[in-house]
């Protein structure tokens, strides 16, 4: 059963800017660190960057129930499975809450904007 839907759509220079102005302080409050040694390998990193933090921000959308009231959007990061296809994994304050749900993402990006949707599905 399908409990929630999220998308959202990030413009590629406001995520340049943020890296630009916070840095490492920006990198390390939102993403895993399999997030940024996969993001930082890229040729294009903010593309990569920015689609991540697409997808989070879609996933709340998705999920703002589930999510306790002490958590880091570090603790949901975006990995890829064996055939590439990306997948969210919880960690943490994250792990229990998301246990009894199947949460599906599909990822794009271009030059100029990033885009993710994120789909929400209860496990019987």
């Amino acid at each position: 059963m399908i409990t929630g839907i999220g998308t959202d759509i990030v413009e590629i220079d406001r995520i340049e800017r943020s890296i630009a102005q916070y840095g490492d302080q920006f990198l390390l409050k939102y993403f895993s660190e399999a997030e940024r040694e996969y993001c930082l390998g890229k040729p294009r990193q903010a593309e990569h960057i920015a689609v991540r933090f697409a997808a989070k921000e879609a996933l709340f959308k998705a999920a703002s129930t589930i999510f306790p009231e002490q958590y880091n959007w570090s603790q949901a990061s975006i990995e890829h499975s064996k055939f590439g296809d990306p997948r969210f994994v919880f960690y943490d304050a994250l792990d229990a809450p998301f246990s009894p749900f199947k949460v599906l993402v599909s990822l794009s990006h271009t030059h100029r904007y990033a885009n993710a949707m994120v789909i929400v599905e209860k496990i019987f």
